[in-house]
């Protein structure tokens, strides 16, 4: 068995929105899990290869130069990565076949009861998540155990081919660096987007001007400062925060009660980074969890682990089911819609600054620029406002996180993006980021943090500053409009998006109807579908498992 792992140049490649598809958190992340990676295959007696090109120009020629039958991958579900695949294996010699394995999911596609390509699969979570109820769903028990430090026990040494290094550097001459194969080391300086640390190893992303002060970013900050987890990547790091966060720490059995904070680290599992990368099997969270339930507690919190779980598979199964719409303009729905997007280039960048404003989406926006992490709660006040006030393409938005995020994954950023955009035929949610705001960071310790401009506003005003009189600006210090930017006018905002949206309410309504009558998605008329969200989400009862009808939280990253 060769081990074998490429740093695929298009990975690292402009987006067609003019931004680094990988940026310099998540390539640092991948960095430290394959070097990580390797380490473990030594532990038992191999080793890992890894090359800098594109995989079906390294495989070519592997295969041609070794006694190879057989290339086994884990199967991937959205359009890039089948494509992928498809390069792969056209490129393979005669006699060479290409396996994929299915593995990022709690459940295995084939225990779906759905057809294979899955177009009878609901475009719904709450009708979708019958076949993940813990009384009727099959977990495929973990087939290995997890030896000391993260690394699998294997029955028999796999033992490396040794050979030599593929000359796959002319094919991306000037792109991306070929690594040496038997030492991780990172690129050469200009070949990745990382900044340098003292470690030879990229640093964290060195922050704009403007978040010098933020916690953290300073010369003498330290990563442990940061109110989001700074992630090590890698299945050992993984394993860590598994064990801590449920057995060394119990914080799992108060996870329902926490799971909608936005500040700290340990608020929610941080474990969405790890399941990303391929770090962490969702199925091995699943089982430690039981073992959890059985040995301490199983309570609505445990549960709720769970449930995202199953959240995040159906995003997986989604994005196989739509392929390519997910990421299309508008979506599900198609072309004809009439909604025109703000093209005005300030909106977005105000957006992405973190200067609409709006504090609690400016909070959000440089965490994730800060940190590559932003909450739950975060990712959906941030996309409904860029998408629902400013009227921008809800696409920039989607690009900008697969940019930031340490944590991202195509299908489950995608797919939220597109359903907060309103495009997949379900309910439009548009979120009042104020009454947010108030509800869930009611001290305003999270604001403070993040906007250092405001730290001296107390509660009673943090949450809507251009309220403030100027007497009292005074007072604290701070001048609204200079310090900290006002909000845009309302009436400058595309009021025409609203309008459009009713239109679009309109033609959901009629083609949910017609759904319906096909035994398709849920029903309901477009008045009770179209919703300015403020609403908590229905609590579970003590116990594993929630009523039928109960209308799960939109998900969240673990």
């Amino acid at each position: 068995v060769l081990p074998v792992f490429f740093f695929d140049p298009v990975s690292f490649s402009v987006s067609d929105f003019g931004n680094q598809r990988s940026g310099p958190l998540r390539t640092r992340f991948l960095l430290e899990s394959v070097r990580n990676l390797k380490e473990n295959f030594k532990r038992i007696e191999s080793d890992l290869f890894i090359f800098c090109c594109p995989p079906q120009v390294g495989l070519l020629e592997l295969a041609s130069q070794n006694s190879v039958a057989v290339v086994y991958a884990q199967a991937e579900v959205t359009h890039e990565e089948i494509k992928a695949e498809e390069s792969v294996r056209d490129a393979l010699p005669d006699g060479v076949r290409l396996e994929l394995e299915w593995g990022t999911t709690l459940l295995h596609r084939e225990d779906l009861p759905f057809a294979d390509g899955l177009e009878d699969m609901p475009d719904s979570f709450t009708q979708f998540r019958f076949p993940g109820d813990t009384a009727g769903a099959r977990f495929s028990p973990p087939r290995q155990q997890a030896g000391e430090g993260g690394a699998v026990r294997a029955a028999n040494p796999l033992h490396p081919l040794r050979l030599p290094r593929p000359s796959c550097r002319r094919a991306v001459e000037g792109s991306v660096p070929v690594r040496a194969e038997l030492e991780c080391q990172p690129p050469a300086p200009g070949g990745l987007p990382l900044p340098r640390g003292p470690d030879g190893l990229p640093a964290r992303a060195a922050p704009p001007p403007e978040l010098q002060s933020l916690p953290g970013m300073g010369g003498a900050g330290r990563e442990s400062d940061l109110p989001a987890t700074h992630c090590e990547g890698g299945e050992d790091a993984a394993l860590r925060r598994l064990q801590f966060y449920l057995w060394d720490t119990d914080y799992v059995a108060g996870y329902f009660d926490t799971r909608n904070g936005m500040l700290g680290r340990d608020f929610s599992t941080k474990l969405s980074a790890w399941l990303a990368a391929g770090c962490l099997s969702p199925r091995r969270v699943y089982w430690e969890l039981s073992r959890y339930e059985r040995e301490r507690a199983a309570n609505k919190s445990t549960y709720w682990v769970l449930f995202e779980l199953l959240t995040r598979d159906f995003y997986k199964f989604f994005a196989a089911k739509h392929g390519r719409r997910i990421f299309a303009e508008f979506g599900l729905m198609g072309p004809g819609l009439g909604i025109k997007w703000d093209p005005r280039p300030e909106l977005f960048e105000r957006w992405k600054e973190g200067r609409t404003g709006y504090p609690l989406v400016d909070a959000n926006m440089r965490e994730i620029a800060a940190t590559g992490y932003m909450s739950n709660r975060g990712r959906q006040n941030v996309a409904s406002f860029l998408v629902m006030e400013y009227g921008v393409d809800w696409r920039r938005g989607a690009d900008y996180f697969e940019h930031a995020l340490v944590d991202y994954d195509p299908a489950l950023n995608w797919g939220n993006w597109v359903a907060a955009a309103g495009l997949t035929g379900g309910r439009l949610n548009r979120f009042n980021v104020v009454k947010q705001s108030k509800e869930y960071d009611a001290g305003g310790d999270y604001l403070r943090t993040w906007l250092p401009e405001l730290s001296a506003c107390p509660a009673d005003c943090i949450h809507e500053p251009w309220l403030i009189p100027e007497e009292r600006q005074a007072e604290l210090g701070i001048r609204i409009g200079k310090d900290y930017p006002l909000p845009i006018p309302t009436d400058e905002l595309p009021f025409a998006r609203m309008k459009q949206m009713d239109a679009l309410k309109r033609l959901k309504s009629a083609q949910s109807q017609q759904k319906g009558k096909q035994g398709g998605s849920r029903k309901g008329s477009g008045a009770d579908r179209y919703q300015y969200h403020d609403r908590k989400c229905n609590k579970g009862p003590e116990g594993t498992k929630l009523a039928a009808d109960t209308k799960p939280c939109p998900p969240k990253p673990l």
